[in-house]
């Protein structure tokens, strides 16, 4: 059933017996409460394991263009995320069209590029600069693309979003209303009990429910192998060895 955001509180509170069995809310105390939450909210949002799902979010990349922002009101006008999964572009000039994958570069590898302008029909790599000036982040191009029909492709870790108003439903994924009411509990609890101490049981439960949700984050992802590793080496698999 799904509840709002203050009665989330409430049970959060209850849990601390800040609030009575019985007893409701109070304005400041849910206001309180709302910029604390949304501050334990944001510490969620650099823990990758907390993320429950990848988003694809495509834009129009301009000819000659090397450098786009991401973030709310950038040229990717998304939430800026805190990783980046993949970066493709999808080719129109093709047909059907293909969306292809880039490598990234590390901090070492991209300022190692002696011409950081060298263009080319097609990108060949992409470098993530998470910079945080009005909220955006930093995409950046190499080689950089000429081609006028190429459309780019953004996976990004989605974190769950801050609350707005206490009115508001609680829109969350299967698990998640016990996972912040539990650990909201233990947050709240140096809070509202002038730092006492939480009930040691309630913070096993918030444990719990933190491992829960972490569980089924996990995503199978594609073993890798560095080339120099197998250069020279005869081909080899599980069945026939070496």
């Amino acid at each position: 059933m799904a509840i709002t955001v203050s009665k989330l509180f409430e049970l959060a509170l209850k849990r601390i017996n800040v609030i009575p069995q019985g007893g409701s809310l109070t304005a400041n105390d849910g206001d309180d409460a709302l910029s604390f939450a949304n501050n334990w909210i944001d510490a969620l949002a650099i823990e990758q394991i907390t993320i429950p799902f990848l988003l694809r979010t495509t834009w129009t990349m301009v000819s000659g263009t090397a450098s786009y922002t991401v973030g709310t009101g950038g040229d990717v006008n998304i939430p800026r995320p805190t990783y980046i999964d993949h970066v493709n572009y999808i080719d129109a000039s093709l047909s059907p069209s293909i969306e292809r994958e880039l490598d990234s570069l590390t901090d070492d590898a991209y300022a190692a590029i002696p011409i950081k302008t060298l263009t080319n029909l097609l990108p060949s790599f992409y470098y993530w600069n998470p910079t945080y000036a009005s909220g955006l982040g930093t995409l950046k191009f190499w080689l950089v693309p000429t081609s006028s029909v190429l459309t780019g492709v953004l996976y990004s870790g989605s974190p769950v979003a801050q609350f707005v108003n206490l009115t508001d439903p609680l829109s969350v994924p299967p698990g998640w209303q016990w996972f912040m009411q539990e650990n909201l509990a233990v947050f709240f609890s140096s809070i509202f009990r002038e730092n006492l101490p939480p009930d040691p049981q309630l913070v096993q439960s918030a444990m719990l429910s933190k491992l829960a949700i972490t569980r089924a984050n996990l995503r199978l992802q594609e073993a890798t192998i560095d080339p120099a590793l197998t250069l020279g080496s005869p081909p080899s698999n599980i069945y026939v060895g070496p």
